[in-house]
């Protein structure tokens, strides 16, 4: 973090990495559990909406533990593909599963460690820059668009995936339901790790909505903004395209 940083925004950018840093070890079994299995489902639809040219450069931001751009490599198997994520103890796992696996046993996957609000890449490189749940965390939304913006090609595209609160219906009541009341305690259980669930609520009720993220997209000089939500709201697919 650069040591202009706001005191706000780097306080709570390190109270998130430490919170990751406590679930790395089981963030994967525990997302799995708590989706009944449906985020895998999520991160195929996402990388099912991108288009690619063949030998594409690929941002996988927030990578976490390297899911999403495994997704990636698997459906753009010529892409070259960086992981970026501020957190060491997740980059680790995201190492270790990409060695063993034969999706990026080429190479073709590289991991940094970085701020997603201040990123170590050249300007312009990158053709698709990818957020899999991680954009809900950013410390400064409006400023890690701008970066995101400032690292695509002209004509690159910008892809999130991320959690939302349905507004209304039966299904948003019980949505809100798990978040408050079964979500905290099984996370707890499970992780051991007091607290870190909480905050998933948290983060996702004090989030934008999807239109909001729409717009904040549009303001920050994405053009043909657009998202599709998924099984009833609770996650969304952003993208939009950086001007040619």
């Amino acid at each position: 973090m650069s040591s202009g940083r706001d005191a706000p925004v780097a306080k709570k950018a390190e109270a998130i990495r430490s919170m990751f840093a406590s679930l790395a070890r089981r963030y994967d079994l525990l997302n799995s559990l708590l989706s009944v299995g449906t985020d895998a489902r999520w991160r195929r639809q996402a990388a099912a909406a991108a288009t690619l040219s063949p030998g594409a450069l690929i941002l996988d931001l927030c990578t976490g533990t390297g899911r999403l751009a495994a997704e990636l490599r698997r459906r753009f198997p010529e892409a070259r593909i960086v992981g970026l994520d501020f957190c060491t103890d997740m980059l680790s796992l995201a190492r270790r599963s990409s060695v063993s696996s034969s999706s990026c046993a080429n190479g073709s996957l590289r991991l940094l460690c970085g701020d997603a609000l201040c990123l170590p890449l050249r300007s312009s490189c990158f053709d698709l820059v990818a957020v899999g749940f991680g954009i809900r965390n950013f410390a400064d939304l409006g400023g890690g668009l701008a970066e995101i913006r400032r690292c695509l090609k002209p004509g690159g595209s910008i892809l999130t995936l991320e959690f939302f609160l349905p507004e209304r219906g039966i299904f948003a009541g019980l949505y809100r339901f798990y978040l408050w009341r079964v979500l905290p305690l099984l996370g707890e259980t499970i992780s051991g790790v007091r607290g870190a669930y909480s905050y998933l609520r948290d983060s996702v009720e004090d989030f934008v909505t999807p239109e909001e993220l729409s717009k904040l997209m549009a303001d920050a000089g994405f053009q043909d903004v657009s998202h599709r939500p998924l099984t009833g709201g609770i996650v969304a697919i952003h993208q939009g395209r950086r001007a040619a």
